[in-house]
C-alpha cells in the first residue's frame, strides 16, 4: 500500500500537505502525538474520506478498528459481528480467541471498555481483508488481555499489511516490525526506523506516557 503525495484540508487547517509513504507486508506503526494527523490517513486508507490530492494506492480489500468502538449498544457482541456479514460460528470461534466466549450474548453496551475494544477488535478480523488498519486498537485493555490480543494480530496479519496507529510504545514495540515517528500537522515523518536487534533503546525517548488500563 502506498500514500502518495496525499493532500488533507478542513478549511484552512491543512493536515498533510504531499504526504507519501510505502507500506509493504507486514505491521507498519504510525507513531505520534495526539492531533498530528494519524487516524486522518487510517481514514483516507479505509475509504472514509477522500484526499484533496494525492492518493491511496494498493489497499486492497480494508478492514478497521476505529479509534471508537462502533458497537450497537442494544446488539451482542456476536450480533454485531454478524451484522457486518461475518458468518455465526466464524464469529463466535473469534469472540473465544479475544475472551469473549462467555460474554457473546451480553449487549455490547453491558460491556466493560476493555470488552468493547476486543469485541470490536473482533468484528474487524472476521472481516477477509488484504489490509488491516488499527486505530488505537487496545486502549482501555489490561495488560493480560493486551499480550494475547498481540499474539492473534500477529497471526491474523501474517503476509498482509497491518496498519497500527498508536502513541502507546508497548504496542509499537510489540507488534511493529517498523514505527514511522510523524509529526504534524502538515503530517511529515520525524523518523523511519525498521526492526532490528536492541532497537528499543532510546528509542521512544520523549514520545510521551502510556495511558493507563482499564480492564
Amino acid at each position: 500500500m502506498r500514500f502518495r503525495a496525499v493532500e488533507k484540508r478542513y478549511g484552512e487547517r491543512t493536515v498533510a500537505d504531499g504526504f507519501t509513504l510505502d507500506v509493504g507486508a507486514g505491521t507498519v506503526c504510525l507513531f505520534g502525538p495526539s492531533g498530528c494527523g494519524k487516524t486522518t490517513l487510517l481514514r483516507i486508507a479505509a475509504g472514509l474520506e477522500r484526499p484533496d490530492g494525492g492518493a491511496v494506492e494498493g489497499a486492497g480489500r480494508v478492514s478497521m478498528v476505529f479509534q471508537e468502538d462502533r458497537l450497537v449498544p442494544h446488539l451482542s457482541s456476536l450480533d454485531n459481528i454478524v451484522l457486518c456479514g461475518a458468518d455465526k460460528k466464524a464469529a463466535l470461534d473469534m469472540l473465544d480467541r479475544v475472551g469473549l466466549a462467555a460474554d457473546a450474548g451480553r449487549p455490547a453496551g453491558e460491556l466493560s471498555g476493555g470488552m468493547r475494544r476486543r469485541a470490536a477488535l473482533a468484528r474487524a478480523l472476521c472481516r477477509g481483508f488484504d489490509t488491516l488498519l488499527l486505530d488505537e486498537p487496545f486502549s482501555g485493555v489490561d495488560e493480560q488481555n493486551r499480550e494475547s490480543l498481540y499474539g492473534l494480530i500477529r497471526s491474523a496479519g501474517r503476509g498482509k499489511t497491518v496498519l497500527l496507529v498508536s502513541h502507546d510504545r508497548r504496542d509499537a514495540a510489540a507488534l511493529a516490525e517498523r514505527i514511522v515517528f510523524l509529526q504534524g500537522p502538515p503530517l511529515y515523518i520525524a523518523r523511519d526506523v525498521p526492526r532490528r536487534a536492541g532497537w528499543e533503546d532510546g528509542l521512544f525517548d520523549g514520545a510521551g506516557d502510556a495511558p493507563e488500563d482499564e480492564g
